[in-house]
C-alpha cells in the first residue's frame, strides 16, 4: 500500500510497505526515487556539484567508494543534473520506527565510532532518518554533506552531541 505525506512545505514523500519510493525536496532541487534495485538521487538546477559537501561529484564518490564500498552504483552529472545511485541499504528509517533508550546508546556509540573511522573526513547528518537499523545492524544514509571535517576530533563529538540533543 503507498501512502503520501507533505512534511515540510517544500518536502513531499510516498512510501510504500514502511519504505521511501519517492521524495522530492524544492527547496534543496533534489528527487529520491527507488528503482528495483537501487535508489537515485537527482539534484538539479545549477551548478548541482555544489550541494555536495566536497563540491566535485568525483571527489564524494571517490570518498564514498573508500569508506561505503558498494555503496555507490552509478552516477552522471551534466550542467544543471546530478545524478548518483545508491545500494539500496537493509532495513527502515528510526525516524519511521522509533526506538528505545537502549537502541538510542548504542546509536550514539555508533555513530561516535563512525566518526573516528572517517577521520579526517565527517558524516555531519545525524538525525533518526537518515539512520537505517535492520535488527542489530545500523547504516547511515544521506551521505550528500561527507566532506573534510574542518574540526576537531573532540569538536566532532560536541556536534555529534548537539545533534542528538536535537534530533534524539
Amino acid at each position: 500500500m503507498a501512502n503520501s505525506r507533505k512534511v515540510k512545505d517544500h518536502i513531499s514523500t510516498k512510501k510504500k510497505n514502511g519504505y521511501v519510493i519517492y521524495q522530492e525536496n524544492t527547496k534543496h532541487n533534489r528527487k529520491i526515487i527507488r528503482l528495483e534495485d537501487r535508489y537515485r538521487k537527482i539534484w538539479y538546477g545549477d551548478n548541482p556539484q555544489e550541494k555536495l559537501g566536497t563540491k566535485n561529484l568525483n571527489e564524494h564518490v571517490r570518498l564514498l567508494n573508500k569508506f561505503m564500498p558498494g555503496y555507490v552504483l552509478d552516477y552522471g552529472l551534466s550542467d544543471k543534473v546530478m545524478v548518483i545511485d545508491y545500494k539500496i541499504l537493509p532495513g527502515k528509517r528510526l525516524g519511521d520506527i522509533g526506538y528505545d533508550d537502549e537502541q538510542k546508546e548504542n546509536i550514539y556509540d555508533y555513530c561516535s565510532s563512525h566518526i573516528v573511522s572517517t577521520w579526517p573526513y565527517a558524516y555531519f547528518e545525524w538525525n533518526p532518518w537518515n539512520i537505517l537499523i535492520d535488527g542489530d545492524s545500523l547504516y547511515l544514509i544521506d551521505w550528500d554533506n561527507f566532506q573534510h571535517a574542518k574540526r576537531s576530533l573532540k569538536k566532532m563529538h560536541d556536534l555529534l552531541d548537539y545533534k542528538f540533543l536535537l534530533h534524539f
